[in-house]
């Protein structure tokens, strides 16, 4: 089942700034006025929103990323417009995509990466 009425606006700061700002606080950063502070909560940020990019377009079916990459190629660049339409037209879930790939990213951040320690018990055993 397609979700084509998502609401879902991944640019919307708040909730961004909200996720960032609860990562530096679990990792003992407390944000404030102190420029370093804020130089770590945009380097977070832009890194999140790059790799939730990264995972929506690595979700597109083939015959949808060849498409993508073609549009790609022709501008040379890539617009987050063009990615949210290449979603929306694939119908992928974004809302799973998106949970999954700030989870991912929060327990790297955090240096909880489950598939890192999983391996690293294994060597042990």
């Amino acid at each position: 089942m397609q979700n084509n009425d998502a609401k879902i606006n991944l640019t919307d700061d708040q909730t961004i700034n909200l996720f960032i700002i609860g990562l530096m606080d679990e990792k003992g950063i407390q944000y404030g006025d102190e420029p370093y502070k804020s130089d770590i909560f945009q380097e977070l940020k832009t890194r999140l929103l790059t790799e939730l990019d990264r995972s929506l377009v690595a979700a597109l079916p083939d015959d949808k990323l060849d498409e993508f990459s073609k549009v790609v190629a022709q501008d040379g660049k890539i617009d987050p417009d063009v990615v949210a339409k290449a979603v929306l037209d694939a119908g992928v879930d974004v809302e799973k995509v998106a949970g999954e790939t700030m989870a991912k990213f929060k327990d790297i951040y955090l240096g909880e990466d489950t598939a890192a320690g999983a391996k690293a018990e294994n060597e042990e055993a």
